[in-house]
């Protein structure tokens, strides 16, 4: 773990941007034919002796090569170390995931990028000396969803008798002569009043929904950014929805209730009600803050491990935790529940306020409170995680908070993290370079222990990770035996006995917890989704190109996807995409295939 901290002279600033789809992507492949109202990014800085920034992306999630690029982004403005950065997703249901052609992929990142860039220039632009006021109050916009209806557990149904957590955390800046600079609010709903049905192919409106509509109409009163940072949403539904389940009083059965007609119209208005009750929940809070707080900030970053609910297995979970004066805020990927929620805030006693901040830097598997297991709530069964996941995460931030964090030499800390990964064993002057083995171009990626890790430069060909489909891992799929077999026979005997046998390890997914199976041995693999994000510097760096074409190519991981019948890929861009295809998907010009053709890019160890 490591831990910085710092309390003189409080400089903030915050900014907002608007994310403005471009109209040649309507109508989108989740239904999307058009805005209601557009979502923003936007940023909190925070600066004394050390540098704190925090972004609230109002998207379903925000994909991991787009966190690293906000991060960069942010190094490079402000010198705000990548490890201070904390990027969340508002998690707002009726806003689009990534596409998945590389035309709308492209006019996706650079809407969200264009955003993201405009609240970053304004923020900076409005840094001023501040100080800050915290306060806390409730909130009745959420009520639990999960039902035990018919035999069976629904998850959209509203159930005042279950747990929920009606905190809601303000944290108000001002400048040190009394303008406002800049509020951020927590709380636990599911931004989900304008949802439809899923398969409905168009008719859906963008809209960043309760959550977003609370920060308009904030920010329309206080003329400042307004950021939500989403909380303990994984089993709190807003009170009102156009969708949801009505349970009979008996409890024997549940009705879907949606209106075909104004379902979406409906919708839309559902959730300015509800944003609106939530805004006058906030500024009840605000009345009542003084802002006089110094602004003394902490952080502290750590990780445990936990297997995944099959038990063969591991995920790393990241935990971070900020405080802010009284404040306590942890931060997590994953989906929690609101008896988690309550259970962190006892745990950190010490601190006036506390607040888990889900869907930070990246999103991951459900992870539900052990009774949820007991129970078998529709989120345990969801969930990728083996039971107590939630109560370790409570134990390792409250462990990480106790007696406050330690105030070190923020300066050096600073520094020292905003300098370069270097990966062990590399050399300058290798890695980079070209070699020529088999009449193919390989890149070196590293140098360790007297040999090259190389990647071919180009894909090597096109075609599926398992050529029979279905479910697969590395160690049994038809591309790994093709690759260890009839591939080498290309290589000459001298450059056969450069290729050394290496064992390689495969880990989880990182997103999906996804077991890839057990280590292999191999002399020639696919890169992990680990080590594709590990060895290359952008994701301009990793993207690949058929080298008779020039179009740039979609590339295999080893990694398994969202579930052993996908693996793992790279798209065309460079990012990492957990998700990835199906294993048997052949692409091959199929009219309606959604995917991008997906190449082999082999890697090796060689000697040097």
């Amino acid at each position: 773990m490591n831990e910085t901290g710092s309390k003189k002279g409080l400089f903030a600033g915050a900014g907002k941007g608007i994310i403005d789809f471009p109209k040649e992507m309507y109508p989108m492949a989740e239904g999307f034919s058009g805005v209601a109202q557009a979502p923003h990014a936007r940023v909190m800085f925070l600066k004394n002796e050390m540098s704190i920034a925090i972004v609230a992306m109002e998207l379903v999630n925000t994909p991991a090569y787009i966190i690293a690029r906000i991060k960069k982004l942010i190094t490079e403005k402000t010198g705000t170390p990548e490890s201070n950065i904390w990027v969340s997703s508002t998690h707002a249901f009726c806003t689009p995931h990534v596409p998945l052609d590389a035309d709308n992929l492209e006019r996706f990142d650079s809407a969200v990028m264009e955003a993201v860039r405009e609240a970053v220039d304004m923020a900076l632009a409005n840094m001023k000396s501040a100080s800050l006021g915290i306060g806390s109050g409730q909130s009745m916009v959420n009520v639990n969803n999960e039902a035990f209806v018919g035999g069976r557990w629904i998850d959209t149904a509203p159930n005042p008798d279950r747990t929920s957590d009606k905190t809601l955390t303000v944290i108000k800046v001002i400048s040190t002569a009394g303008d406002d600079i800049g509020i951020m609010y927590s709380y636990g709903v599911r931004s989900g009043c304008a949802d439809a049905p899923r398969g409905m192919e168009t008719g859906r409106l963008i809209t960043p929904d309760l959550t977003g509509e609370a920060c308009i109409a904030l920010e329309e009163q206080y003329h400042v950014p307004v950021l939500y940072l989403n909380s303990a949403a994984a089993d709190q539904m807003p009170r009102e929805a156009a969708l949801y389940f009505e349970v009979n009083e008996d409890g024997s059965a549940a009705k879907r209730i949606w209106d075909e007609k104004n379902g979406i119209d409906f919708g839309i208005e559902i959730s300015k009600k509800m944003g609106g009750e939530l805004a006058e929940s906030i500024k009840d809070i605000l009345s009542g803050i003084k802002a006089e707080g110094e602004g003394v900030l902490g952080h502290a970053r750590s990780s445990f491990d936990w297997e995944n609910i099959k038990g063969d297995a591991k995920v790393n979970i990241p935990v971070e935790v900020i405080t802010i004066d009284d404040l306590a805020l942890a931060a997590v990927k994953t989906e929690i529940s609101a008896e988690t929620s309550n259970s962190f805030r006892k745990a950190v006693d010490q601190f006036k306020y506390a607040a888990i901040l889900t869907f930070v830097n990246g999103d991951q598997s459900y992870m539900p409170a052990a009774t949820a297991y007991d129970e078998g709530t529709r989120a345990s069964q969801k969930s990728s995680l083996k039971r107590g996941a939630a109560e370790e995460f409570v134990r390792t931030a409250a462990a990480m908070l106790e007696g406050r964090l330690e105030r070190t030499d923020a300066d050096s800390i600073a520094a020292a993290s905003a300098g370069k990964i270097i990966f062990e064993g590399k050399d300058a002057e290798s890695v980079g370079s070209e070699v020529m083995l088999g009449g193919i171009p390989w890149i070196v990626l590293a140098e360790k222990d007297g040999k090259l890790l190389v990647i071919s430069k180009d894909v090597v060909f096109t075609g599926p990770f398992n050529e029979a489909g279905g479910k697969v891992l590395w160690e049994n799929s038809s591309v790994r035996s093709y690759l260890n077999g009839e591939f080498l026979e290309r290589f000459s005997e001298d450059e056969i006995k450069r290729i050394a046998e290496t064992v390689n390890v495969n880990k989880a997914n990182s997103t999906y917890v996804t077991g890839s199976g057990p280590d292999t041995a191999d002399k020639v693999f696919l890169l992990s989704e680990e080590e594709a994000n590990g060895y290359f510097i952008s994701d301009e760096d990793r993207a690949a190109r058929d080298p008779k074409t020039g179009k740039a190519q979609t590339w295999w991981l080893r990694t398994s996807g969202k579930d052993t019948a996908f693996a793992a890929t790279v798209l065309t861009n460079g990012s990492i995409y957990p998700h990835g295809n199906r294993a048997g998907e052949t692409n091959d010009d199929t009219p309606g295939d959604k995917y991008e053709p997906s190449s082999i890019r082999p890697a090796m160890w060689i000697s040097v």
